[in-house]
């Protein structure tokens, strides 16, 4: 019984020290724009083709397109775990797929719910090339 109480304690103890892990957690994006200026070591990622990234983006943004799955595995293994990935594409379907894929690496993610349709609606800066 003496055992039992220890590992029970124990176990507890572990559980108590292991921190809440954010990879894929999914933000509005009022809350997106605000978690990505604080964060100093945030890397933007657009997940999106190439000609939506060239008709407008957010600035700042890297464009790694999900859809080019061999392109995007690529890219995204050359990310480290040091950064959070702050992602999005059009209206947040591709961005799930990315953040999946990020997070089965090892990689924090932060997704825009809505994505950059929400972006613009919200009045929010966009960049074109």
């Amino acid at each position: 019984m003496k055992n039992l109480f220890i590992s029970v304690l124990a176990l507890l103890g572990l559980c108590s020290s292991c921190r809440a892990d954010d990879s894929g957690r999914q933000l509005p994006v009022e809350e997106y724009s605000a978690a990505l200026k604080q964060d100093t070591a945030a890397i933007l990622v657009d997940v999106r083709r190439s000609d939506e990234f060239r008709a407008g983006h957010l600035e700042g943004a890297m464009n790694l397109n999900v859809l080019d799955e061999t392109a995007f595995a690529k890219g995204i293994a050359g990310f480290d775990t040091d950064h959070t990935y702050y992602i999005y594409c059009r209206s947040g379907r591709r961005s799930q797929r990315a953040a999946q894929l990020m997070t089965a690496r090892g990689l924090r993610v932060v997704d825009m719910r809505g994505g950059f349709i929400a972006w613009q609606q919200a009045g929010m800066p966009t960049v074109k090339e």
